[in-house]
């Protein structure tokens, strides 16, 4: 047995601050407000190494990266509820993001066969800023206390960022772009019966640097679909409630499905996650502190990974096969 690729000693460290506050009241009698700020700042210092070594001879090839990311992400948020009547509602929030971003880093490129080989290359420092301004609508029709349909809107943002493991100074010095989605959701909730649809609809704009192939079954960058990201989902729940001696017995099956979605970035078809659903069920007995249940998740075990690779061979990671089982609660709380 031999090594190919070993990453000594290699050190990640990582702190951050963050500080989010509300406050809400109510104009009148029908309609509610929020406004509030967030703050976050945080730092990343990584040195990563690599020593790539040969079966055929004891050469070792050395890599050496050192990096810190400094950021900074400040947002104001508001929120408006109205209630037109007693079972017809509105929702309607904004918010608007500003994040900075700076890097401090020497790329990761092969320093020879010594070990201090990249003490002498340049660090590159580059700093960047995004801004956004993100809404949400939600639509809400009460026919009753028991029963809730709802149609919302949202639009979704994710700061741009700096690939720091590339060897390319080019690619540094131009960090990605935000990334943003719009999100419709329609769905019906009750005491008894659940059920949602939510279509999320994400697309490139521009792809820098990319060609294809390899793009999967795709013939442009932009086609490319978001990876790890359902265009739909779908999911259906039925509960039921009955008092049964000093307690109460709630009875619950759920439904989830995804459809086929890609795992990686380049939408390699051998990666690909099929599509699959989720059956879940549990009993649960209610009485005063104490509490019993018998739960199963997945019960049909449909095959599913969290992450799917193809590196230096074929992976699967995650993905809960069926599971089951009983839990005993005890609540020590006052009344």
């Amino acid at each position: 047995p031999f090594d190919t690729l070993v990453f000594p000693d290699n050190v990640e460290k990582a702190k951050q601050n963050s500080l989010e506050t509300r406050f809400n009241g109510s104009i009148n009698d029908n309609i509610d407000y929020l406004v509030g700020g967030f703050w976050l700042e945080a730092e990343a210092n990584v040195r990563e190494k690599r020593e790539l070594k040969s079966n055929t001879s004891t050469a070792i090839t050395y890599f050496d990266s050192p990096w810190v990311q400094d950021s900074v992400s400040k947002a104001v948020f508001a929120n408006l509820d109205w209630r037109f009547t007693d079972q017809i509602s509105a929702s309607a929030g904004v918010r608007y993001t500003k994040d900075d971003k700076r890097i401090w880093l020497r790329p990761l490129v092969s320093c020879g066969a010594t070990p201090t080989g990249c003490n002498a290359l340049a660090y590159i420092n580059d700093e960047r800023d995004w801004t956004n301004t993100s809404p949400r609508l939600v639509v809400k029709y009460a026919p009753s206390d028991a029963m809730n349909f709802y149609l919302s809107f949202s639009k979704g943002y994710r700061s741009g960022n700096y690939n720091a493991r590339t060897g390319s100074a080019q690619i540094l010095r131009t960090p990605a772009n935000p990334e943003t989605n719009a999100s419709t959701e329609l769905g019906f909730k009750s005491l008894r019966f659940d059920f949602g649809f939510g279509v999320t609809d994400a697309s490139y704009d521009v792809l820098n640097g990319i060609a294809c192939p390899p793009c999967g079954d795709k013939t442009r960058p932009t086609d490319l679909e978001f990876d790890k990201l359902a265009p739909w989902t779908a999911n259906i729940a039925v509960t039921h409630k009955a008092q049964i001696a000093n307690g109460e017995l709630s009875t619950r099956v759920s439904y989830s499905r995804r459809p086929e979605y890609d795992t990686d970035f380049r939408n390699t078809v051998a990666l690909r996650q099929k599509a699959f659903g989720l059956l879940d069920a549990s009993i649960n007995y209610d009485m005063g502190p104490w509490n019993f249940a018998v739960f199963g998740r997945n019960l049909a075990n449909a095959e599913f990974v969290d992450i799917r690779s193809l590196g230096l061979g074929y992976q699967d990671y995650g993905g809960q096969p069926r599971t089951y089982g009983i839990s005993i609660g005890r609540s020590f709380g006052s009344d």
